[in-house]
């Protein structure tokens, strides 16, 4: 059984409009249909192929202090689409670029998909979840992603930009760079998921008031990244 699909050379069939309507689109690596996705974000694959407490996440990069209050990933799947996420900003402060600090994290339902088209039998979803109020200022960060899925074909797409991608295997301990796609020697890169919030900071640097707020507020800094259940979070 794969655990890996890519459509390199196939035809994409019936794509629709890509993106609901968001107030404010703070990043999005939109995902490349002719590309290929992984599954092992998602838990029941995860477990399925041993390959542990899996996340991957997308390094992205704000210029301003932003307010994130919910996101989205795209992904590949047979009609059974993931049910809840568990999610983490991590700064991109580990070794060599990696995810280091964690600064919030939590475990959320999916509250609505949209169709994004077929593709060689595959549907091609974008699915949307809150993250209740997380401040970030202006600094290069990690979003990290678990999909909680009753199927293996749950498969993570590849975004258009191919850099930027990481992963754990063991729930935050360790973190390396790119997101495995080992059923056919290719690693993605970077993954299709996007952010959505308000500025705040119109440029500028938050207070130290500010700062405190974010830290002790949004899930505290240092808490490590547990398992898939309703109290699951992302480790540094």
């Amino acid at each position: 059984m794969k655990n890996t699909v890519g459509f390199l050379s196939a035809a994409v069939v019936a794509l629709g409009a890509s993106v609901a309507a968001h107030a404010n689109t703070l990043y999005d690596n939109a995902i490349n249909i002719n590309l290929n996705g992984d599954c092992s974000f998602s838990t029941t694959c995860a477990a399925t192929f041993g390959r542990g407490d899996e996340y991957a996440a997308q390094k992205f990069t704000l210029t301003s202090a932003e307010v994130v209050t919910s996101a989205s990933f795209s992904e590949y799947d047979v009609g059974t689409t993931p049910t809840d996420a568990n999610w983490g900003f991590l700064l991109a402060d580990g070794t060599g670029g990696l995810p280091g600090t964690i600064l919030a994290s939590g475990t959320d339902t999916i509250s609505s998909s949209t169709s994004l088209g077929s593709i060689s039998g595959y549907n091609v979803t974008q699915n949307f979840f809150s993250v209740g109020s997380v401040l970030l200022g202006p600094g290069t960060y990690y979003f990290a992603l678990q999909a909680i899925s009753p199927t293996i074909y749950t498969y993570l797409g590849q975004g258009f930009d191919t850099t930027g991608a990481a992963e754990t295997n063991n729930g935050g301990v360790t973190w390396a760079a790119g997101y495995e796609n080992s059923g056919n020697g290719v690693q993605l890169g970077g993954v299709a998921v996007a952010l959505y919030g308000a500025d705040v900071g119109g440029g500028g640097v938050p207070e130290p008031a500010t700062w405190t707020l974010m830290l002790l507020g949004v899930g505290g800094v240092g808490a490590a990244m547990r398992r898939r259940s309703a109290k699951a979070a992302v480790a540094a």
